[in-house]
């Protein structure tokens, strides 16, 4: 597989979850849903609690993942809290991706109407 080049063919990835996640692989929809929900929560004010367990990886179902505002947060709440993820998409200043997504009519009408708009 080949990293694709630098393009203006690009949509944005929560655009992408929203209108065509039925066209996107599975796994790949659930990589890229884990990379947008922590930047969609923040911009919200709110954090991602995770459900994880090794049931679920060697079932090879994503984990559980739900936001909550940053001042309703609880005691109970903190065994979901990933610290480590909260540090990294707090420190990050770069952009994560690409995603390379099926190239379909309806991405590339999705990629024509950012380009016009």
């Amino acid at each position: 597989m080949q990293m694709p080049g630098p393009s203006v063919d690009w949509i944005d990835g929560l655009w992408a979850l929203e209108n065509m996640r039925d066209e996107l692989p599975e796994s790949l929809a659930a990589e890229l849903h884990g990379e947008v929900l922590p930047r969609y929560a923040a911009k919200r004010g709110e954090v991602v609690l995770k459900h994880d367990s090794r049931e679920l990886y060697e079932a090879d179902i994503p984990p559980e993942r739900w936001r909550v505002r940053v001042e309703d947060l609880t005691a109970d709440d903190l065994p979901f809290l990933d610290m480590e993820e909260l540090d990294f998409y707090t420190r990050e200043v770069e952009p994560m991706g690409p995603f390379v997504i099926p190239d379909t009519p309806r991405a590339r009408a999705a990629v024509e109407e950012r380009l016009q708009g």
